[in-house]
């Protein structure tokens, strides 16, 4: 990733319903000093077959949360956990690359390439 002195001028927070995953987000968020908007993603019964997460697209979250995510495109976007992985991916593809992803925790199996950062703790040990 290339430094830049110009501060993110637009950040999303993901936010779920696990207050593990949400409370990691907003911490990175709040660290930054930076103002963010939280994204509230609710998912739907479709998130409960795990291979829906193996694709980069919001077929597993419902109508409402689909309506927050639209241009203009955030430049940073934090998430955290395999079920924001792919909606995370999605944004950036949808941005053109513009938006940058920090992702905490395990992401599922998409190559970590994908993602401009993970932070993943010891417990989910990631094998590189």
């Amino acid at each position: 990733m290339h430094y830049t002195s110009k501060p993110f001028s637009d950040i999303w927070a993901l936010i779920d319903d696990r207050p593990g995953s949400s409370s990691q987000v907003l911490g990175v968020a709040n660290a930054l000093g930076l103002p963010f908007k939280k994204k509230n993603i609710d998912f739907n019964l479709s998130n409960m077959f795990r291979n829906i997460n193996f694709f980069d697209h919001l077929n597993g979250i419902s109508e409402d949360s689909r309506s927050l995510l639209h241009s203009p495109w955030p430049d940073l976007l934090i998430s955290s956990g395999r079920r924001m992985a792919p909606i995370a991916r999605w944004v950036k593809e949808k941005s053109g690359g513009k938006t940058r992803i920090v992702h905490i925790m395990f992401p599922g199996y998409f190559k970590l390439d994908k993602f401009d950062l993970v932070v993943v703790p010891e417990h989910d040990r990631l094998l590189c």
